[in-house]
Order: structure tokens, then C-alpha cells, then sequence
């Protein structure tokens, strides 16, 4: 979601990450006021404001697996403010779904089917497939069913600073943003635009639920691509502090 919304930026579409969202929602936006002037930045941040709960068996995400919205975009907005826009980084799947609704609306297209035009197809990743919601609309923060080899042409293109055999795929410019640490968080590791970084070794990286992870070692020219399960018990689970001593081993075999 962060390369497609640099993409988007790249080609005009979205003319600024500080627009407010009304500028690209407003009749979405017409029975949430509270939330208009959340910008793109803040969503690309985590810094909505909106109380938005990913996990446990009576979640917003447990919702939305279990497809009970009808609408996707309508069921975010619907909930509260914890926080002023801007004011707290809190981690949640609600805010690059208002990104993704972002872009189905200023691309006339379901975010999967510009993703697979203006970015799977130029990193020639074919096995792959992010999987629609009931409505049509496309989940912007998780849904994509892929392999570690096709995830490794991402991270080989933004290792490259957003080229791809030769070709700027997504702006230098907006990777380097995307990646480096935006602000702090609560965890031992900043974010950046939908992006985490291990800020005090620069270790940009994408983590998924339950093990996946996309790691960038550009002092080393190196990228890392591995998918795991963890939901196991005790020693055996792959839990973060367990990524970070990964991440910090290949940094060090690497020297």
C-alpha cells in the first residue's frame, strides 16, 4: 500500500500525502465530519486517530475476515476518535484501508486491478493473488496471497530505490521517505509510510501477521524475504524480539 500510494503521487493522481481525505472521500465523508481532515500522510503513519482494533476473536479484523461489513470504508469511518489526527501512532489494518479506498477512488479502478498494472506487472510477479472483499472493494492491509520469490521482486526494487530491471517503477525519492524511520513508536523500532525500520542499524522491513517478513540491508546490498507461522507456544514462537536478533545475525554474518 505504501509503493502504490507512491505511485499514485509519482503519476499526480494524488497531488499531495498532506490532502485531507475529504478532498478524495467527501461523500463518503458526509456523516463523519471528525474525520475529514485526517491527511494521507497520518494514515500512511498510523496516526488516524481512529479507534480501530486488530486483534483478538472480537476485533474490527475478526469482522472483517468473517466478512460481516458490507462495506469496508463505511465500517472504519464509523469508528470513534481515540486521538486528534496527527497526535499518536497506533498500529492498525483501518488506516491503509482508507488509503486503499484512496485510490479506488482517484484511479476509477479496485486497488488490486492498478496494483497488478502499475506495480506487480513491471516487478513480472505472477503468482499472486489479493483477494477481493464481498463488496468488490479491494482490503488494503492484508488479502494478498503470494510466495517469499515474488515478495523478493519487491524487495529488490525497493533496495534499488524503486527500480526494477533498469526501470523507476515507483519515484527514488518517495522509497527513500517511505522507508526511513517517520516517528517514533512504542515498539524498538520507528515506522515510516507503511514501512518499519530498525532505525539505529537502518533496517527498513515489512512484517506480516504471523511471520512473514521483507527485510533491506542497503549498507550490504542485501535483502531478505522469509514466510513462517507462529503461532506455536513458548521458545519455539517467531515473535518480534526473535526478528530483531535475526535481522541483527544477517547483519553481522554479512560484515
Amino acid at each position: 500500500m505504501g509503493i502504490l500510494i507512491g505511485i499514485a503521487v509519482d503519476q499526480g493522481l494524488i497531488a499531495s500525502i498532506d490532502d485531507p481525505i475529504n478532498k478524495y472521500l467527501a461523500d463518503d465523508l458526509q456523516n463523519y465530519p471528525e474525520k475529514q481532515n485526517i491527511t494521507i500522510r497520518q494514515l500512511l503513519m498510523m496516526k488516524s486517530g481512529i479507534n480501530f482494533e486488530n486483534y483478538g476473536l472480537t476485533s474490527d479484523d475478526a469482522d472483517i475476515l468473517q466478512q460481516k461489513p458490507e462495506n469496508l470504508l463505511d465500517f472504519v469511518l464509523s469508528k470513534p476518535m481515540t486521538d486528534p489526527p496527527g497526535e499518536r501512532f497506533y498500529y492498525k489494518d483501518g488506516d491503509p484501508q482508507i488509503l486503499s479506498a484512496v485510490l479506488e477512488k482517484v484511479t476509477g479502478q479496485r486497488t488490486n486491478i492498478w496494483g497488478q498494472e502499475v506495480l506487480f506487472s513491471k516487478l513480472n510477479i505472477t503468482n499472486i493473488n489479493w483477494i477481493p472483499y464481498k463488496s468488490g472493494e479491494t482490503v488494503g492491509a492484508f488479502g494478498i496471497m503470494t510466495t517469499p520469490r515474488e515478495m523478493a521482486k519487491i524487495a529488490q526494487c525497493v533496495l534499488e530505490k524503486g527500480k526494477y530491471n533498469g526501470n523507476q517503477v515507483v519515484s527514488e525519492n518517495w522509497v527513500v521517505e517511505m522507508t526511513k524511520g517517520q516517528t517514533t513508536t512504542d515498539l524498538d523500532r520507528d515506522f515510516g509510510y507503511m514501512w518499519w525500520n530498525y532505525t539505529a542499524k537502518n533496517i527498513p522491513f515489512m512484517s506480516g501477521n504471523g511471520g512473514q517478513f521483507l527485510m533491506l540491508f542497503p549498507d550490504k546490498n542485501l535483502m531478505v524475504v522469509f514466510t513462517a507461522e507462529d503461532k506455536t507456544q513458548g521458545k519455539f514462537r517467531f515473535s518480534t524480539p526473535n526478528a530483531r536478533y535475526f535481522s541483527e545475525r544477517i547483519a553481522n554474518i554479512c560484515k
